[in-house]
């Protein structure tokens, strides 16, 4: 019987036991929460170094600065929101990659933050 004709599913076929499924495993969360710790003390690091210079240039230069402290602590909260509700179950665990997407939003802010205190 050639692969066209062939049912799709028959009704002795079974999932192969090596596939990987598309859902966070159990495994896998050692390594995965590492990643993520990782980037979060990065993501963290970032915007320690982003708020003290853009609070440092809200006292020297002006007050504007102080709109780039804001838009970077509102994005901190919404990170924070995510992962604590990753964590604690409300938001399923397959939906983990937003933790990398946001990470890299707030990395681009806060380089652009960094440059537009010294540049301007």
């Amino acid at each position: 019987m050639s692969s066209e004709t062939q049912p799709f599913f028959s009704k002795g076929s079974s999932v192969p036991e090596d596939a990987t499924p598309l859902y966070l495993e159990e495994k896998d969360t050692k390594k995965t929460k590492m990643i993520l710790g990782v980037m979060l003390g990065f993501v963290a690091l970032a915007l320690a170094i982003c708020e003290i210079l853009a609070i440092v240039q809200t006292i020297k230069v002006n007050h504007l600065y102080a709109l780039l402290v804001i838009s970077l602590l509102f994005f901190a909260q919404v990170q924070i929101f995510v992962v604590l509700f990753i964590y604690r179950g409300i938001v399923p665990k397959n939906y983990f990659w937003t933790i990398f997407v946001i990470s890299a939003f707030i990395i681009v802010q806060s380089i652009s933050t960094a440059v537009i205190c010294y540049t301007l």
